[in-house]
């Protein structure tokens, strides 16, 4: 199944198409600040709330896996610190490219 999608934001149209995608409602509880504030800036970008709301819990899950990915990768590195004779080839192949 194929969705056509359009975003308007101003005077911006996108438009895309996504394969299988299918949507499922769920309830969520806000407090009424943040419903209040959520309602405010979707009506401002042009957005259903829903909208709104996916937006940000993907952009939200994002940054977890980045900072998860970061995480790992400093661990590796403080169990695997790079050799010393690895960085000086390195250091030595850049200043070959300056001479």
């Amino acid at each position: 199944m194929v969705k056509l999608y359009k975003i308007r934001y101003k005077k911006l149209y996108i438009q895309f198409n996504i394969k299988g995608l299918s949507m499922k409602n769920v309830q969520i509880s806000f407090d009424e600040n943040l419903l209040k504030t959520v309602d405010r800036l979707a009506a401002s970008y042009q957005l259903s709330r829903s909208a709104m709301v996916r937006e940000a819990l993907g952009n939200w899950i994002r940054q977890q896996e980045i900072q998860e990915f970061e995480k790992a990768w400093i661990r590796k590195l403080k169990e695997n610190p790079d050799d010393l004779t690895d960085s000086e080839t390195w250091l030595k192949a850049e200043q070959w490219g300056d001479q």
